[in-house]
């Protein structure tokens, strides 16, 4: 029901709509005539915002429902910053902003996260107009007034068009303020421009370089469900390409020309921004390119090269100032995240195998929202690309459950993540949680093409939805009587299962280890909740004896109390009246106090129920009351 196939646009055509946000006079949003459907259904099915959940947590960069203050409605948001108990929220189908209580955000429906933004992201393409208050307001009352349609390309608006008729742009916008610009090697629409230095505003005097007050260039975005023709530049990893659309290389030409020129003359930067743009050169090729320094080590300083893609390293004196025209345009390059690769293992062999198909070819790239991401299908000669990749991590005996397995009598850090019962718990070493998010977001990407299984065995790595969150979780089939069980290996918990409930996971995802092991207790006297309470975080230590048995700690102090032998604690000897005895207290109660002398013969970890451990000293008075005696106990600096 929420899928949007139908969300594309068609580019040098007038498409109608309506303007929802304007950022500023270089970048607005709007949304398409034939997008209302969409927003309907999304509206409608937000109208039952009441029933929601409130979020337990929230993260910044997912999607969630909120109320719009001004008109007390539910609607999409994404979380983008957040500030003690509040949150700044984007309303994604309209794009503008409101600060709220945590409290006040809601969790949405799985099927309504999927939905991507239904307006486009758009350059207005008057980078020449200063970005004014009154210029905003001007622009505002320019695309309401009548009824509005746009010629778009790419993510830039070709032409204005109001009530159907074509907008003369310099008649439109000759009353707006103006600011004077040098020409760039590339305008707007990827076409050449001239090399001479010239004005757009309407002095006579002389052009002049100024600073571009303009709000810093935001990362070149592309359109969803549209076939994009461009070319790989640069691969990143085997999910992720840089990509160049064919109708910037024309501009991109100009400006690597215009570089070559100014090259020489360009001087070293003083001060190192992470947000300003400059020029290197590149060492393969001794060319200058446009770049962005990314980190910074010790005077070694990685720059990407922002018009292509890849990285190298620069010391500070090859980080060359860029005059203000070369460092305005957004960059040619972007990246581009791969569907069909979202969920294939990141090895040297695979990314061989990606890089001869793709690298330098033109290809052409359509993409989609899948759970929440931008993935790109690609397609060689207009065919969807079908690559044979290999995984060197699978078992001879494929799709085999393997078991994670700590090591004896060595700490370990992590958390526990299922509490089993009084004497087991299932437990993430911290080694392994950054593998498991990952394994985790491809899971969820893989998702959408999983099928299920029509004979599934016992022991096996499956796929299944944990029935309190619908979450699709790696999972093994166990068979008592007939019943059937689906055994999540990432966590520990089960839950009963029919057959048909059983998906078909990729190779690669079948072939990674468990992430989680369970691990026995001996003796714990607390019940399952306490247990939980006491290891409940991410920063508790385990070691596991030659025994089998697993002690936890924090801070290496012991968190779980082992049941104690109340005999043992009852047999103590008798103490020399009137005498300075030291030991440790073992429990105390309603004023009295269970003491154990420091040369008992008595393991402490038996007997101790959490009290903390101090060396005392005790004068035992001849008051005996029931099986104790009353003490009056000092420490030992008294």
């Amino acid at each position: 029901m929420y899928s949007c196939p139908g969300m594309s646009v068609n580019y040098n055509e007038k498409v109608p709509g309506e303007v929802t946000y304007i950022e500023s006079v270089y970048r607005l949003w709007f949304r398409p005539a034939s997008w209302e459907i969409f927003l309907s259904n999304v509206t409608e099915a937000l109208e039952a915002g009441d029933e929601f959940l409130p979020a337990q947590e929230v993260n910044v960069g997912k999607i969630y429902c909120a109320k719009f203050s001004e008109d007390n409605a539910y609607y999409r948001c994404r979380i983008i910053s957040i500030h003690d108990k509040e949150v700044t929220v984007e309303f994604i189908d309209y794009m503008n902003c409101e600060r709220k209580l945590a409290s006040e955000i809601l969790n949405l429906p799985p099927q309504l996260q999927k939905v991507p933004p239904i307006v486009l992201d758009l350059d207005t393409n008057l980078g020449y107009l200063s970005d004014t208050e009154k210029n905003r307001h001007d622009l505002e009352e320019f695309l309401t007034a009548r009824s509005l349609s746009l010629d778009i390309h790419g993510i830039k608006i070709q032409d204005f068009y109001q009530d159907g008729q074509l907008v003369n742009k310099e008649e439109a916008f000759k009353k707006f303020d103006k600011k004077e610009v040098i020409s760039s090697p590339a305008n707007g629409n990827g076409t050449s421009s001239s090399s001479k230095k010239e004005t757009l505003s309407n002095s006579n005097s002389p052009p002049k370089e100024v600073k571009d007050t303009s709000p810093k260039k935001y990362e070149l975005s592309l359109p969803l469900f549209k076939k994009i023709d461009g070319s790989v530049e640069y691969i990143e990893d085997i999910k992720s390409i840089w990509f160049v659309q064919d109708f910037l290389q024309d501009g991109l030409n100009e400006l690597m020309e215009k570089l070559a020129e100014v090259g020489p003359a360009l001087k070293s930067v003083q001060n190192l921004s992470f947000e300003e743009i400059y020029a290197t050169i590149y060492s393969e090729d001794s060319e200058y390119y446009r770049c962005k320094a990314l980190s910074e080590d010790n005077g070694k300083i990685l720059v990407r090269f922002i018009d292509y893609g890849n990285t190298e390293t620069k010391s500070l004196k090859e980080i060359l100032d860029l005059p203000q025209s070369l460092k305005k345009y957004s960059p040619s390059a972007a990246k581009v995240f791969l569907l069909d690769t979202a969920s294939v293992s990141n090895q040297k062999e695979n990314q061989a195998i990606l890089e001869d198909a793709l690298l330098g070819q033109k290809i052409q790239i359509s993409l989609e929202v899948v759970n929440g991401d931008k993935l790109a299908k690609v397609y060689i000669d207009n065919k969807r690309m079908d690559l044979k990749f290999v995984d060197m991590n699978m078992n001879e005996e494929e799709g085999v459950f393997q078991d994670l397995t700590l090591p004896v009598d060595e700490i370990v850090k992590g958390s526990v993540v299922y509490v089993e019962d009084t004497s087991a718990v299932w437990f993430t070493p911290a080694a392994v949680q950054g593998s498991l998010d990952d394994l985790m977001k491809r899971l969820e990407v893989a998702s959408s093409s999983l099928n299920k299984v029509p004979n599934p065995q016992e022991d096996r790595v499956y796929g299944a939805r944990f029935s309190a969150d619908q979450v699709i979780y790696r999972c093994v089939l166990k068979r008592k009587d007939e019943k059937i069980t689906a055994h999540f290996i990432d966590f520990g918990n089960s839950e009963d299962k029919s057959e048909d409930d059983f998906m078909e996971l990729p190779h690669e995802l079948k072939s990674i280890p468990a992430a989680a092991t369970k691990l026995n207790l001996k003796d714990c006297e607390l019940d399952e909740y306490k247990i939980e309470d006491l290891l409940a975080s991410d920063d508790v230590e385990v070691v596991t004896g030659k025994d089998g048995f697993a002690t936890f700690y924090r801070e290496r102090v012991q968190l779980l109390p082992k049941k104690v032998d109340k005999m043992k604690v009852h047999k103590m000897r008798k103490l020399p009246i009137g005498m300075k005895v030291p030991g440790v207290v073992v429990h105390s109660q309603h004023g009295k106090a269970w003491f154990m002398p420091s040369d008992a013969e008595c393991d402490l970890e038996e007997i101790i129920n959490g009290l903390d451990q101090h060396s005392l000293s005790l004068i035992k008075e001849n008051n005996p009351e029931e099986n104790g005696i009353y003490c009056t106990v000092f420490s030992e600096d008294q």
